[in-house]
């Protein structure tokens, strides 16, 4: 009887995957399905360095920071299931943003 001694791969979360180098898309230019997490796992963890990872919260929270506040916490919750240091983060950079100022409008005569 032979033993399998090759480890299980999975994401952060414990789940297990297929591979880390693989990635699923609809067509040869389309943009990578959502399901790709061990890539983001990936690139999270390994391959962006603090700067980098900073630059991500800022952006994030820049675009997110304008939606109405029930999606924001939607958005954040979504992030704490499965990166909470990603959900902090961009939590305190949205806190730390100005809001969006409003439109101007024209002027009537």
């Amino acid at each position: 009887m032979v033993e399998n001694n090759k480890q299980t791969l999975t994401n952060a979360a414990g789940i297990p995957v297929p591979s880390n180098t693989v990635s699923k898309s609809v067509g040869k230019q389309d943009p990578l399905l959502l399901e790709d997490y061990t890539l983001l796992d990936l690139m999270y963890y390994d391959i962006l360095n603090n700067d980098e990872k900073k630059r991500l919260y800022n952006n994030i929270a820049g675009s997110l920071g304008k939606a109405r506040e029930v999606v924001i916490k939607d958005q954040i919750q979504l992030f704490r299931n499965v990166y909470p240091e990603l959900a902090d983060k961009v939590e305190s950079a949205i806190a730390n943003t100005e809001p969006p100022k409003p439109e101007p409008k024209p002027a009537t005569v």
